[in-house]
C-alpha cells in the first residue's frame, strides 16, 4: 500500500492491474448473522481533495459478485468514462478483463500467472503493518472490525480498513490475497494523506446468488482483443507499471 490512491483502487478490479449493474437484491437484509459465501457487494468511492485528478474519481462505483469459484468485479470511474470489468474462474484459473477507456473498448484474456500478478498488485502488503483498532462499525448492515494499515515508507498515509468476518467467498478472484491479509472481507477503506481523504464504502450486501451466465468469459463484439503489453503501448502515460 505504498500509494494511497492504489490502496483504494486496489478494489477497482482491472484498474488495479494496470496500476492504477447487477441490480440490488430485495433480500439483501437476509442472513445478516450468517456466513455469506455467494452474493454481490456494491461500493461507492467518496473523495475529499484539492487534487483535480483525485476529484475526478469522486462518485466512482464498484460491484463485486462471487459464487463458488467464480468472481466478477465491475468498476465505473469518472462517471463511466472508464469502465473496467474483470471476471475470474478460480477453478480453471483464467480470467477476462474488459476495459472501456476514452471511447476505446479492449479485452484481455488472463492466464494463471497474470491473475497471480493481479492478486499481488491488489494486496501490495509487503512491509506494511496491520494493527487491530478497538471498536466496530456497521457497514451496509454488517458489523465490521477496524484495522490500521501503516507503511513505514509512507508514514503520512493513514489507512483504516473495515473488515467483515461473516463474508467468506470460496474464491475472491484478484482480492484473494487481500482477504487473507485482513482475515476477513473488506467492506470499506478510509485513506487519509496530505489533507486528502478517500473513502470506499459498501452501500449494500446482496445475498442473491448470481447467475452462472454472469461469469461468462465471452468477449463482446464491440471489444477488440489485445494484450497488456499492447495496451500499454497504445495508451502510453495513461497506463503505467
Amino acid at each position: 500500500m505504498k500509494n494511497p490512491l492504489l490502496t483504494v483502487l486496489g478494489m477497482f478490479c482491472f484498474i488495479s492491474i494496470i496500476n492504477g449493474q447487477l441490480l440490488p437484491s430485495a433480500n439483501s437484509a437476509a442472513q445478516k448473522n450468517s456466513i455469506i459465501k455467494n452474493g454481490t457487494i456494491f461500493y461507492k468511492l467518496t473523495v475529499e481533495s484539492e487534487d483535480p485528478q483525485a476529484k475526478m474519481l469522486n462518485g466512482s462505483t464498484l460491484e463485486f459478485s462471487f459464487s463458488g469459484t467464480d468472481s466478477k468485479m465491475v468498476g465505473l470511474v469518472m462517471g463511466g468514462l472508464v469502465n473496467a470489468n474483470l471476471i475470474v474462474d478460480g477453478s480453471a484459473n483464467n480470467g477476462l478483463a474488459l476495459l472501456s477507456l476514452m471511447g476505446q473498448k479492449k479485452a484481455i484474456r488472463m492466464n494463471a500467472d497474470e491473475i497471480k500478478k493481479a492478486q499481488s498488485a491488489t494486496a501490495n502488503m509487503n512491509g506494511v503493518k496491520i494493527t487491530p483498532i478497538s471498536g466496530t462499525q456497521k457497514i451496509a448492515g454488517h458489523t465490521c472490525k477496524k484495522v490500521m494499515v501503516t507503511d513505514p515508507n509512507n508514514p503520512e498515509v493513514q489507512t483504516v480498513v473495515f473488515v467483515c468476518e461473516s463474508i467468506k467467498p470460496e474464491a475472491g478472484g484478484i482480492v484473494d490475497n487481500m482477504i487473507s491479509s485482513f482475515k476477513g472481507f473488506p467492506l470499506g477503506m478510509e485513506v487519509k494523506s496530505n489533507g486528502s481523504k478517500m473513502l470506499l464504502m459498501a452501500s449494500e450486501v446482496s445475498t442473491k446468488i448470481p447467475k452462472k451466465s454472469d461469469f461468462k468469459q465471452d468477449i463482446p463484439t464491440d471489444y477488440q482483443e489485445t494484450t497488456m503489453e499492447q495496451l500499454k503501448d497504445e495508451f502510453g502515460a495513461v497506463i503505467k507499471d
